[in-house]
């Protein structure tokens, strides 16, 4: 496995310093768990130049124009760049739900469906 990664890492010019972490997990026998250690690292480079994760859970699948302007909505909200994921929950009905770390915006016809449900039967 070090010959293998020693041949990738060659081919791809890495630096030493990403050789030598990779043959340390192949020594601790990690190999399995490098997708999770990408993954982390992905987040803290993210978090370090100053970028967002945030999903956006709309009925249908936006076409690109829309989740462009999306983007441009968040980024617009947070102040800061978005790496947005989109997901597609057909039960939403329409609208649109954004996660943007802890905080939940629900703009979805399912939610607004309940709270006009719940405001009818109050009175």
């Amino acid at each position: 496995r070090k010959k293998a990664l020693a041949s990738v890492c060659s081919a791809h010019r890495a630096p030493d310093r990403v050789r030598n972490f990779l043959d340390l997990v192949v020594d601790h026998g990690r190999t399995g768990d490098l997708p999770a250690i990408a993954e982390v690292f992905r987040e803290v480079r993210e978090q370090a130049l100053g970028i967002v994760p945030a999903s956006l859970t709309t009925a249908r699948p936006l076409n690109e124009d829309l989740k462009g302007r999306a983007r441009q909505a968040l980024e617009k909200m947070t102040g800061s760049k978005v790496n947005v994921t989109y997901e597609v929950e057909p039960s939403l009905i329409g609208g649109a739900v954004a996660r943007i770390g802890s905080m939940v915006y629900d703009g979805s016809l399912r939610t607004q469906l309940a709270r006009m449900r719940r405001t009818l039967a109050e009175d």
